[in-house]
C-alpha cells in the first residue's frame, strides 16, 4: 500500500508540475504578445510624434526664440528649433558632370576607386557638394515657466 501510495504521490507532482509548465508557458506568451503589441503602438506614436514635430517647425517658421505651452497638468513644454546645416553631395549633380550612373555611387569604397581610376576627381566631387539645412523640434517637459523666470530677473534688475 505504501508503495502505491508514492507512485500517486510522485504522480501527482509531475502532473503539478506540468500544470505550472504549461501555466507558465501559457504567461510566457501573453507576455510576448503584450510586448510586441507595446512595440507596435511606440512605433506608431514615434511616427505621429515626428509628424507632429514637423508640423510645429512649418508652423513656427525660423523663429529662434523658444515657445513655452502650458500643459493642462500645470507643467510647462519648452520648444526650441535646432537649424542644422551640413554640406551633402548631390550624387544626381556629380553623375551628371562625370557622365558615371549615380548608382555606382555608393559606398565611400566606390568613390575611392572611381577617384583612383581618374572616372572622377576630387575638385568634381567639392563641385557637387550642396549645403542642406535640416530643423529638429525639441519639446522638453519642465514644473516652472521658464519665460516667467526671465521677467522675474528683469523686474529686479530695473528697480
Amino acid at each position: 500500500m505504501n508503495a502505491n501510495a508514492l507512485k500517486l504521490e510522485e504522480v501527482q507532482v509531475e502532473e503539478k508540475e506540468m500544470f505550472q509548465n504549461q501555466l507558465n508557458k501559457q504567461k510566457v506568451e501573453e507576455h510576448v504578445i503584450k510586448v510586441v503589441s507595446n512595440n507596435e503602438i511606440a512605433k506608431e506614436r514615434k511616427a505621429e510624434n515626428d509628424m507632429l514635430k514637423e508640423d510645429i517647425a512649418q508652423l513656427l517658421g525660423d523663429s529662434d526664440e523658444p515657445m513655452v505651452v502650458e500643459l493642462p497638468n500645470g507643467e510647462f513644454a519648452v520648444i526650441k528649433i535646432r537649424k542644422n546645416k551640413r554640406e551633402v553631395l548631390d550624387r544626381e549633380a556629380l553623375a551628371h558632370v562625370s557622365k558615371i550612373d549615380k548608382d555606382e555611387f555608393k559606398s565611400q569604397l566606390d568613390f575611392a576607386m572611381l577617384v583612383k581610376q581618374g572616372k572622377i576627381t576630387t575638385s568634381m566631387i567639392k563641385h557637387c557638394m550642396a549645403e542642406k539645412e535640416s530643423k529638429t523640434v525639441s519639446i522638453r517637459v519642465v514644473k516652472t515657466n521658464p519665460l516667467a523666470k526671465k521677467r522675474k530677473k528683469f523686474k529686479k534688475n530695473s528697480f
